[in-house]
């Protein structure tokens, strides 16, 4: 049927630049769907629906669920989507300050590499450190095979990197005083982890390098 009045799903794909099939997902899923289907099975959408679909790919773009989309399409209410509007408001302010976050970590980090790089050989320094919590590890002993014990690393690691958002921490190995000054007597140790923030573990052994000078 060719008529001025309507769109063929091409046509109207072709003005958003989107596929036929994302119309198709958007009427199957009752979202959006053509004026009327011919007695062929032919799709068409009227001129106005062109502005529709205009709000539904302009919110598409935001990230607005097509769960929110399909309530304010229905009601067309100002205050849902004022509300919409809202909530994508809160999470990008979220993601600001986690951006900033990781901006002034990665900050730190060039830092402290810098101090690393500039780190005098010859000399002593004491250096005023904050208070620092650090998780211990089971203890591993050297007898157990390779494999296990690289499980019971990854098992401590697994906190760390499982936090939903980025986490500084140091990670290092702590073998006993009286063992390590004599060789070939160290039979076990300990990974411990300093992260800068609470880790969520099950009976964790933790102890607290208080602060001072180091």
């Amino acid at each position: 049927m060719k008529d001025s009045r309507y769109f063929t799903p091409a046509e109207l794909a072709k003005l958003f630049g989107i596929s036929k099939q994302l119309l198709l997902y958007y009427d199957k899923n009752d979202i959006f769907s053509p004026e009327f289907v011919d007695e062929n099975g032919y799709r068409f959408y009227v001129l106005s629906q062109y502005f529709t679909l205009q709000i539904i790919i302009s919110l598409r773009k935001l990230d607005v669920s097509l769960k929110e989309i399909k309530a304010y399409l229905k009601s067309k209410d100002i205050n849902l989507l004022k509300d919409i509007y809202r909530n994508k408001q809160q999470e990008y302010k979220k993601q600001i300050e986690e951006l900033l976050y990781l901006e002034k970590t990665m900050q730190q980090k060039i830092s402290f590499l810098n101090d690393i790089q500039n780190l005098p050989l010859n000399q002593i320094l004491l250096e005023l450190q904050e208070e620092e919590h650090l998780y211990f590890s089971e203890d591993i002993s050297f007898q157990t095979p390779i494999k296990h014990r690289m499980n019971i690393l990854a098992k401590h690691m697994l906190p760390v990197f499982s936090h939903p958002s980025f986490q500084e921490y140091l990670m290092g190995f702590h073998y006993d005083s009286n063992e390590f000054f004599y060789e070939g007597l160290i039979t076990q140790y300990n990974v411990f982890i300093s992260a800068n923030s609470k880790l969520h573990y099950n009976n964790p052994i933790k102890k607290t390098k208080e602060k001072g000078l180091y």
